[in-house]
């Protein structure tokens, strides 16, 4: 092994050692609800600290760590911690680019969870990683498309676009046999609806007022 190497390897070994000490955490033997709860307050801290190197080298280095972003159970709450801050936001996409991607980046629960949120771009990101991820369904038998419209509120146009510029599926329909078709022209949508033909995402038959 080259002098360099060794450089780098120990270098490494002492930025581990730092945040173990630091922060008390320990990375060798299964967590309890104590030390997962350390690590969150870690994270948090780190973050606050614009110090996402040190989150990603942990992550990179720790199966334990790896594994604390990977439970399905823990998904909503990792999403609110990680995306609280703009430093948080960067620390989930660059997550999104690492090549060890776990469970969590390709667990529908996550989409469904940035939907709701209208964490549009980080939501963008996560679909071009796992595009199969657009033909998953919520319990409601609702596709992403169909999700947004009739469960997120507040602003959704950029989001649908970005849906349909993927190619979610207009006529995927849930348990209620409703489609987007039908779900765009519901009255809770009405707004949505006009936004929309206004960007020219679909268009209408101001004739008939029927989807084209």
């Amino acid at each position: 092994m080259a002098d360099s190497e060794i450089f780098v390897q120990t270098s490494q070994l002492e930025i581990l050692k730092i945040v173990l000490d630091e922060y008390g955490l320990q990375l060798s033997t299964p967590w309890n609800e104590r030390y997962t709860r350390m690590f969150e307050e870690t994270v948090v801290r780190l973050i606050e600290k614009d110090r996402i190197d040190v989150i990603l080298f942990i992550y990179r280095q720790n199966e334990l760590v790896r594994d604390f972003f990977n439970k399905p159970s823990d998904n909503r709450k990792n999403v609110d911690m990680i995306t609280a801050s703009k430093a948080g936001r960067q620390l989930f996409a660059m997550l999104l680019d690492e090549k060890s991607l776990g469970l969590w980046f390709t667990n529908k629960d996550l989409m469904f969870i940035l939907l709701q949120k209208r964490e549009r771009k980080l939501l963008e990101k996560l679909l071009k990683s796992s595009l199969s991820l657009l033909t998953q369904l919520d319990d409601d038998g609702n596709d992403p498309l169909l999700y947004v419209c009739l469960k997120v509120g507040d602003s959704r146009h950029r989001t649908i676009e970005s849906l349909l510029q993927m190619g979610c599926n207009l006529l995927t329909r849930n348990l209620n046999g409703e489609n987007f078709i039908d779900a765009i022209q519901l009255e809770r949508n009405r707004k949505l609806l006009k936004k929309l033909v206004e960007r020219k995402v679909i268009k209408m038959d101001h004739v008939s007022g029927t989807l084209v």
